[in-house]
């Protein structure tokens, strides 16, 4: 992974460089385990993912890619977030034109925090001034003068993070228009490149196979066991949705039967790796597989049968730890808040049946020891927020780290994290 991105983008540039070669530019495609090719283009506003399956001993023209399954179209402002999200985790010192204190400055920042930073150092130089005013109305006792001296030391050291905070701000702005510029240039219905490597694109492949792979169905959702969307099914859930059919009829939703994960789970049981069990020894089973037409991803959630808890997938955007739940001072949960927005409905594959909630550390932490980073997708270079505060203070948080399964401190709960639900 750590040489991925920076052989990514040198792969997406040698395509620009052929494309100028050529009458149309050419889209792009990797290589992943196996064989398997998944080629990708820009079609207008959307981004074409197509799946072409294993086996070829050579890919390079479009009809040398027999689509397995369905075609994927995925916004291209919605591909531009996934690469965004790449940037971050995957070693771009070869990146060009940024240099490589500028790639340690992006890597080391997080959108927005140039204002966080700069809100604290007004609030600061106001803080200071009313001290001031103080003095210059009362006198200045010990106390003011203590208070004087405090506050210029935390506005100097504010100042000077605002520094470095303003320039990892300017290398996020360079970093979103080169991905601009890549995306733009991915054009054309012409196939005339593939990357031969097997290794070389792995953060490319695991990024399509896991969020915009086509070639998988849709299984265990509301609509297709509601007989409201086509799908294999089971005997059984061909019946639940032969039934449901009529039940939307005469029986308004609000009547209808609850659909149960073990009907979910049947119904994803026909499709390819739908259960796995992990080398701890424990089996998890695929609940629900589902495309958002918005963001063009597909979302998955998986059950642990050891724990009976059922994990959503990886929420599109980064939260706030106070933006993602509300605790009380004894750091109990008030209100869920990430894990009942919209997006965090779609990474449920809108299962509405069960509550989903930020996880506790110990959640995830028993849910390492029963593999859960061997299971399910989006875990890998995220770090996520947990319910739970730092022992240390009520300003930090417990997180869980996805590429290794450690659980730690964060500094502070304003800084900005990824974030999974859980249903119980």
């Amino acid at each position: 992974m750590k040489n991925s991105w920076s052989v990514l983008v040198a792969v997406i540039f040698s395509a620009v460089v052929l494309s100028q070669l050529a009458i149309a530019r050419p889209p792009v495609g990797v290589v992943g385990p196996g064989g398997e090719v998944i080629v990708f283009y820009k079609d207008g506003r959307d981004v074409v993912v197509r799946n072409c399956g294993g086996n070829y001993t050579v890919v390079n023209r479009l009809p040398d890619c027999v689509t397995v399954g369905k075609e994927n179209r995925v916004p291209a402002d919605q591909f531009k977030l996934s690469l965004r999200g790449m940037f971050y985790v995957a070693d771009a010192d070869k990146l060009k034109p940024l240099t490589k204190e500028e790639i340690a400055k992006f890597k080391t920042s997080v959108p927005g925090y140039d204002k966080i930073v700069e809100a604290r150092k007004q609030a600061l130089d106001a803080k200071l001034a009313r001290i001031k005013k103080f003095i210059e109305m009362y006198g200045g006792d010990e106390k003011s003068q203590a208070d004087v001296k405090d506050t210029e030391k935390l506005l100097a050291s504010a100042r000077q993070e605002l520094v470095t905070a303003k320039a990892g701000a300017s290398a996020i702005d360079k970093v979103n228009k080169l991905i601009d510029d890549v995306v733009d240039k991915i054009s054309s219905s012409k196939f005339t490149f593939v990357s031969s490597s097997k290794s070389s694109d792995t953060a490319m492949y695991t990024l399509l196979k896991n969020q915009y792979d086509g070639s998988r169905e849709e299984c265990g959702t509301d609509e297709i066991l509601n007989g409201t969307l086509p799908g294999k099914g089971t005997p059984e859930g061909g019946k639940a949705g032969t039934a449901a059919k009529l039940y939307n009829i005469i029986i308004t939703p609000a009547m209808a039967a609850t659909i149960t994960d073990a009907q979910r789970i049947k119904d994803c049981s026909l499709r390819k790796d739908s259960s796995k069990t992990t080398s701890k020894g424990v089996k998890w089973n695929l609940v629900a597989r589902k495309r958002d037409v918005s963001t063009g991803k597909y979302y998955e959630v998986w059950k642990d049968s050891k724990s009976g808890k059922v994990w959503g997938d990886k929420l599109d955007s980064d939260y706030t730890h106070h933006d993602a739940i509300e605790l009380n001072m004894s750091g109990k949960v008030i209100k869920e808040k990430a894990c009942i927005t919209e997006e965090a409905k779609r990474a449920s594959a809108r299962i509405g049946d069960k509550s989903f909630g930020l996880p506790t550390i110990k959640e995830y932490e028993d849910a390492e020891s029963n593999g859960i980073r061997e299971v399910l997708p989006n875990m890998r270079y995220s770090w996520f927020w947990s319910a739970s505060l730092s022992p240390y203070g009520s300003d930090g948080a417990r997180g869980f780290d996805g590429d290794d399964g450690n659980s730690f401190d964060f500094g502070i709960r304003a800084g900005h994290s990824s974030v999974r639900c859980v249903g119980r």
